[in-house]
């Protein structure tokens, strides 16, 4: 074995072997298996499919403030093991993306942190345009039923033309 980090896989490996084992133990396994009976298995799919597909937008986002820079794959992969950890804890999301970026892709950490950044705020700003104009719509709804769908096509827009004004304009 060559050094410290040949050991690493073996510790992973056993340190899984020692969660799943502690888990077995807690668990009812039959009450989990009369709960897993229960579960609409299409909209799980459903949900898989959504959530793989919105990972794959936010990636290409990531990307394109990046300048195409890594290769889609691998900041796709990068990305989702951020992803993973926001989901299991809330605090530090953020850190494990820009370190998991920095790590899996030849761009630098300082890079990686300041797309992120630039990420974030154009979050800010699609939420709030979404928020605004939702509230136009609703308020346009109680008149007119017919202009949700049109105000749907805008609000797409409008974000849309945001994303690429932003990433064009950030700069100044």
């Amino acid at each position: 074995m060559g050094g410290k980090g040949s050991y690493r896989g073996l510790w992973i490996a056993a340190g899984s072997v020692i969660l799943l084992v502690l888990l077995i133990y807690t668990i009812d396994v039959s009450k989990l298996i009369q709960r897993l009976q229960l579960i609409g298995w299409w909209q799980i799919a459903a949900a898989i499919i959504f959530l793989v597909a919105g990972y794959a937008l936010l990636t290409t986002r990531l990307r394109y403030i990046l300048l195409n820079q890594p290769g889609w794959w691998e900041t796709f992969y990068a990305n989702s093991i951020g992803y993973m950890v926001h989901i299991t804890m809330f605090g530090p999301a953020l850190v494990v993306r820009v370190v998991s970026i920095g790590q899996v892709t030849p761009i630098s950490v300082a890079q990686a942190s300041s797309a992120v950044l630039v990420e974030r705020l154009l979050d800010m700003v699609m939420r709030l345009l979404a928020t605004i104009l939702v509230v136009i719509l609703v308020a346009s709804q109680q008149t007119q039923p017919s202009t949700s769908i049109g105000g749907s096509l805008f609000l797409m827009i409008v974000i849309f033309g945001a994303i690429i004004w932003i990433t064009h304009h950030r700069d100044r």
